[in-house]
């Protein structure tokens, strides 16, 4: 799959739709390479997870650089063509969407290397890409609250505020019915920490026994019943505190 092994090359395309030879930039022999893109100054920019941690670097032809080193994912699990983590402004500065000891954050890195973290009330930040508006210059990104489905809105990188611009969906739902997520940690079995996100019931009307929390996707489903109880679940993963179940 792309996310255990995917490699970069740049080649030059003649008039004539042929291409010449490819040169490798990155990637391959158990790396991963995540949305290559050019800058506006001609660099090549790309996510790789070489060093263990998808990181932004930089390429200008001869010479490769971490442009913002830090223990955070910024990339993405490429199930289809076109995601988004980061954005180029063509000042230079740069917008990260980032996953952080398990919590999304939305990083911005400034002259040299410099890396700010903006306090946003969001739980994700995904699809970033850079955006100018009669106020200034920003960043479009689809976010989600705990409280609201996911949306289309404008970010101001300097002010760091939030436009709802569109939401997927026009809901209203009481806060006491809404599941939010809290980040556990614990330990997995090579003693590296694994985050996970544990959704408590939450239902203002009853209280809802303890047990196993499951998260699933569309997929191959199965039903069983046993020991009194009715399962049913699709793929996913069943978070049983200490230890993560994937099936």
């Amino acid at each position: 799959m792309p996310w255990e092994a995917a490699a970069l090359y740049v080649a030059s395309v003649y008039e004539d739709g042929s291409v010449g030879p490819s040169q490798l930039v990155a990637g391959g022999f158990g790396a991963s390479v995540f949305q290559p893109e050019w800058s506006f100054a001609g660099d090549l920019y790309y996510i790789s997870d070489a060093s263990g941690w998808g990181n932004l670097y930089k390429w200008d032809g001869q010479t490769t650089d971490a442009v913002a080193s830090m223990e955070a994912d910024c990339g993405r699990p490429q199930w289809v063509f076109g995601v988004r983590s980061y954005a180029l402004s063509e000042s230079g500065e740069i917008a990260i969407s980032a996953i952080q000891d398990g919590q999304s954050a939305l990083k911005i890195v400034g002259d040299e290397g410099h890396v700010q973290t903006l306090d946003l009330d969001l739980t994700s930040v995904e699809n970033i890409a850079p955006l100018r508006s009669p106020d200034g210059f920003g960043y479009a990104a689809i976010v989600t609250t705990d409280q609201n489905p996911a949306a289309i809105a404008f970010i101001d990188g300097v002010g760091a505020d939030v436009d709802i611009i569109r939401r997927s969906a026009d809901v209203s739902l009481d806060a006491g019915d809404i599941s939010c997520a809290r980040v556990i940690a614990f330990h997995g079995d090579e003693g590296d920490i694994v985050y996970g996100q544990y959704y408590p019931p939450a239902n203002k009307s009853c209280a809802a026994p303890g047990g196993r929390v499951t998260a699933c996707h569309s997929g191959y489903s199965w039903w069983t019943v046993g020991d009194g109880k009715s399962w049913f679940s699709m793929e996913g993963s069943i978070l049983d505190q200490p230890r993560l179940w994937l099936f």
